[in-house]
């Protein structure tokens, strides 16, 4: 899990809220097989700023014509392949549930209700991890017997 805190555009002073982030994965290894459920959430957990009179310039709505909370829940797979010295995976999710909304009450004036939305799609992605470099195991102690 981890969030991001965003900070003011240097051009016009809007700032996007936090946006939180959580995976979730639940594998199980088979010989050289790994396979299992994932999901993922993230969500703007704060509102938009601009500040009136320093942005309206650039944005004469504000806020009003952004989303100000959205927030995806996508459920999948995940497929691994242990070849040794490199692992081949393969994840695979699809949005479930996507929501957005402007809490700004300019909104509802200006452009008659809510029109924010955000679209549901689908991700795949695959990864190749090999070891680069590491510290050799120690060489394992001489015995000696009588």
């Amino acid at each position: 899990m981890y969030e991001e805190f965003n900070t003011a555009n240097t051009v016009d002073n809007y700032t996007t809220g936090n946006i939180f982030h959580a995976d979730f994965t639940a594998t199980k290894t088979f010989g050289k097989w790994t396979l299992g459920p994932v999901a993922y959430y993230y969500a703007q957990v704060s509102d938009d700023k601009c500040p009136i009179g320093v942005c309206t310039a650039i944005n004469p709505l504000g806020t009003a014509g952004n989303a100000s909370r959205f927030h995806v829940f996508a459920v999948g797979g995940l497929l691994e392949y242990n070849f040794g010295p490199a692992s081949l995976s393969v994840w695979a999710t699809q949005e479930v549930l996507a929501k957005a909304s402007n809490v700004n009450p300019t909104t509802t004036a200006v452009f008659g209700g809510d029109t924010s939305f955000t679209a549901q799609g689908m991700t795949v992605l695959a990864t190749l991890s090999y070891r680069l470099w590491a510290p050799e195991a120690p060489a394992a102690p001489t015995m000696f017997h009588k």
